[in-house]
């Protein structure tokens, strides 16, 4: 058993009045500070403070803003790049304005590296609630220098400020957030810095110009190799009025009136698929595709040897363990009826922004239970990685969108559905050929994802650096 004493006045340290140990610890006994350095100190918030967020609800948009989400930020090298978000006209769930702030920081997930500076841009930027955006008082306090602070070492100072029972719901307060002392490093340093810094962002962001997003290659291999016209398809996706006869409203089993479910662009998709085959998912089955298991909070355990994947931990179109639950073994033992093994994919069947997204197990290494808002389709005699990206293209994709059902952010699709779907019939050499092609491409992407990797090595440790000298100097000083 580990006893922590408290003084009263940590006890009133929140607005909250937290009690939790992890978060008493902190405050009481690191007193706010994050870093093993003889530094002056400042708090976050006399150098940066929150902008006053303007929200935008729901169809409220009056011109086109570029919409990022929080699995935009392309794993913590603290660039959003704009190349790879969306530009929308029409949000379908309440959004925040970030187009006047200098950083962006995410309340969900902070600990996972969600904060990046905003990137200048002459059209509007948009994004989830979760986004908390923030201007840099002192602008020598160069945004990218404060991120890389941020991102470098404040990690653990986050896991401790969290709230929430689930890993991928876990937030934090941001009035906690601007509490944290951080080094004060004078204005001559931060410039020496940034001028250090520039030419290794100036070369992150050219190798960022290069590098072509896994859901483009994966596309252009399918529109290649199938013909599929997504030029056509993506003017069909404008048309926003067109009629049809009574007729079509009865040709599908469950008399589907919705417009959404009768466009031009969803009837396009599937005559496109159905010219290259007549074969459906049905025919590749090895089990029927079946629904998940559903969780209590009790059947949690940091003991268990089994995760809980749910749709949040596949939402990155692979499985993110980090965010996942783990499972008492008494209950994952009652469920292994809804157990993953290699090679499964499994598909997310509920929830916008998710429905419809795939992650392939392609490893023995992985034991879990999968959701009940997910389901699990295994195949026979099909290559799985072939399938995988399959189900990534922009057609399926959006087969789904049109197929789903429900109102808002309860959209739903089913087994029964999916198994519907058309699937290419290609001989095992030839899906393994195309599976190649893909892969070699996202090899060369991830090439130079290593060399930003290194250029951003470096700029840690110049900030490194700074960080020892300037402590260095003070000890001089005092000495």
């Amino acid at each position: 058993m580990r006893i922590e004493t408290v003084t009263s006045s940590a006890l009133f340290s929140s607005q909250q009045c937290r009690l939790d140990p992890k978060y008493l610890t902190f405050a009481n006994v690191a007193k706010w500070k994050v870093f093993d350095s003889s530094l002056p100190t400042i708090q976050l918030g006399e150098i940066i403070r929150p902008v006053q967020i303007k929200k935008i609800a729901k169809g409220e948009l009056d011109n086109e803003f570029l919409l990022i989400n929080i699995s935009d930020q392309n794993s913590g090298d603290g660039i959003l790049y704009l190349k790879n978000v969306k530009a929308v006209n029409n949000i379908g769930s309440d959004k925040v304005d970030l187009s006047d702030c200098d950083i962006i920081i995410s309340k969900l997930g902070m600990s996972r590296g969600y904060i990046f500076p905003c990137p200048k841009t002459t059209q509007g930027i948009i994004g989830s609630s979760e986004f908390i955006p923030y201007q840099v008082k002192n602008y020598n306090h160069l945004p990218y220098y404060i991120y890389l602070l941020l991102n470098k070492t404040m990690l653990k100072a986050y896991s401790r400020l969290e709230t929430g029972k689930t890993p991928s719901h876990k937030r934090v307060n941001p009035s906690e957030l601007l509490k944290i002392e951080i080094p004060y490093l004078d204005d001559n340093t931060i410039e020496n810095i940034v001028k250090t810094i520039n030419i290794s962002i100036k070369g992150i962001n050219e190798l960022w110009d290069t590098i072509k997003p896994t859901q483009s290659i994966i596309d252009e291999v399918f529109a290649r190799e199938f013909g599929f016209d997504y030029a056509k398809f993506e003017e069909l996706k404008t048309h926003t009025c067109f009629s049809t006869g009574f007729s079509a409203f009865a040709n599908n089993p469950d008399l589907r009136f919705s417009s959404k479910f009768h466009r031009d662009a969803g009837a396009f998709v599937m005559e496109q698929l159905t010219s290259v085959t007549s074969k459906k998912i049905k025919h590749y089955l090895s089990d029927p595709i079946v629904l998940g298991a559903s969780v209590s909070p009790n059947d949690y355990s940091d003991d268990g040897d089994f995760y809980y994947i749910s749709m949040a931990t596949i939402k990155s179109w692979a499985f993110d363990p980090d965010g996942a639950n783990q499972l008492k073994p008494t209950y994952a033992k009652n469920k292994t009826d809804k157990s993953v093994c290699k090679d499964d994919i499994l598909l997310a069947r509920s929830g916008e922004g998710t429905i419809g997204k795939v992650a392939l197990i392609d490893n023995d290494d992985v034991k879990g239970i999968f959701a009940d808002f997910t389901m699990r389709i295994r195949l026979t005699n099909y290559n799985q990685r072939f399938a995988y990206y399959y189900f990534r293209t922009a057609y399926f994709q959006y087969i789904v969108e049109v197929y789903k059902k429900g109102l808002g952010n309860n959209t739903n699709i089913f087994p029964i559905v999916i198994r519907e779907f058309p699937m290419p019939d290609l001989s095992l050499d030839e899906q393994q050929r195309i599976v190649n092609e893909v892969q070699n491409e996202i090899d060369k992407q991830n090439s130079i994802k290593e060399k930003i990797t290194e250029l951003r090595g470096k700029i840690d440790i110049v900030i490194e650096n700074a960080l020892t000298q300037s402590t260095n100097n003070r000890g001089n000083e005092n000495d």
